[in-house]
């Protein structure tokens, strides 16, 4: 595999022990316009096995700990599958077998987050951590972390790992890691057939929530212009999807089953909203027709609503005064997914003569072509961060 040059390109292996800041860093990255995920969020990834390699499953992290001799493997030909698709992404994580060269060779550039265990102590225990792992009031979670902290840095050192110190401010340890060059906030990613790139790009819009009505040519205007910047003239289908739709799912979750899916159709079981009035059709997505004309985006076939006077202004509006309707509260955009329109067609009706949906809903209804390659009819992703 070819090493990477320059600033945060490559396949990027980012590590060290809890409290060390992977998440912390991660999510730096993403506001930099690079796309950094948690292998937790790669599915089929992750196994735990005991001492006898038989699997774990449905238990806790405490009855892990009780497994004397447990350990937390990566799989790696799934590994291995997910980074060929994308060749330009910064992994955070952590394994018992992330120092193996079979998984390091994967990689471009392994790093290793370390700090004393003083650091590490205190920021498992701040209040203001999201992440119980390894507190105090979790003794036997705090003895695996501490042996990590002190066991670690000899088998990063083995497997040539580059170290960077975790103490050391979040926008130093950014320099260090990047270089001093910043990536440009499109990433291309290579698909299974076909040689077009999938851009990949984020924009923090902190300002829009929903828990009062946003400014919608505000928050529109950014998120446009982004679009605008990175994607050519010409159509594209859209599908826009909000974190409060996929509870227990974060940004790296569903960037990570988009990327590796091309769709955020994680769970056959689960029904999406409107299935009921849908059942009628065939299809796959709910979404809507886009265009960039002049290098600006402009509405096809939808009204502007509130006087946006921006695409995703408009958007914002539906999701905002529409999802109500059907989900009894508004929706915040997190994630929009850019088709090639040539790759899906309009949804049909099962039963010519059934009864259709409410006017105007049907042409939100696409299928795919080849339902083998969904990913391959996926242009673009479009992060809108909090």
């Amino acid at each position: 595999m070819p090493r990477a040059k320059g600033g945060l390109r490559g396949r990027i292996f980012i590590t060290g022990a809890s409290g060390s800041g992977k998440s912390t860093l991660a999510r730096h990255l993403r506001q930099h316009g690079i796309l950094a995920i948690d292998a937790d969020a790669i599915p089929g990834l992750m196994r735990e096995v005991d001492p006898q390699g038989r699997p774990l499953s449905k238990i806790t992290h405490e009855q892990y700990l009780a497994v004397k001799g447990w350990q937390n493997f990566w799989d790696e030909a799934t590994l291995q599958r997910f980074l060929s698709r994308n060749p330009d992404i910064v992994v955070c994580g952590a394994s018992d077998n992330m120092f193996d060269l079979d998984l390091t060779h994967l990689f471009d550039r392994r790093i290793f987050l370390h700090a004393p265990w003083s650091v590490i102590h205190a920021r498992l225990n701040d209040p203001k951590r999201d992440n119980d792992w390894g507190r105090d009031t979790r003794p036997a979670q705090r003895a695996w972390v501490r042996r990590a902290v002190r066991t670690w840095p000899s088998l990063a050192r083995a497997a040539a790992f580059e170290f960077v110190d975790a103490s050391l401010p979040l926008s130093e340890m950014f320099r260090r890691i990047d270089g001093g060059t910043l990536r440009s906030r499109v990433r291309p990613w290579m698909g299974d057939h076909g040689s077009s790139p999938v851009r990949v790009a984020q924009v923090a819009v902190p300002e829009y929530t929903v828990a009062t009505e946003p400014d919608y040519h505000a928050i529109g205007v950014q998120v446009d212009r982004v679009i605008e910047s990175i994607f050519p003239n010409g159509a594209y289908i859209v599908r826009a999807i909000g974190l409060d739709d996929h509870p227990g799912m974060n940004h790296d979750d569903l960037m990570a089953i988009v990327l590796d899916t091309g769709t955020d159709k994680y769970d056959a079981r689960r029904k999406p909203v409107g299935d009921e009035e849908f059942s009628g059709y065939d299809y796959d997505i709910q979404a809507g027709e886009v265009e960039i004309r002049d290098s600006r985006l402009v509405l096809v076939g939808v009204e502007r609503k509130n006087n946006a006077r921006s695409w995703f202004g408009g958007v914002a509006w539906h999701f905002y005064n529409g999802a109500p309707l059907d989900r009894g509260h508004p929706v915040r955009l997190d994630l929009l997914m850019l088709y090639d329109p040539r790759k899906v067609l309009r949804a049909r009706k099962l039963r010519p003569r059934a009864k259709g949906v409410r006017p105007g809903l049907a042409q939100h209804l696409y299928r795919f072509k080849d339902r083998e390659n969904k990913r391959g009819a996926l242009l673009g992703l479009v992060e809108i961060l909090r």
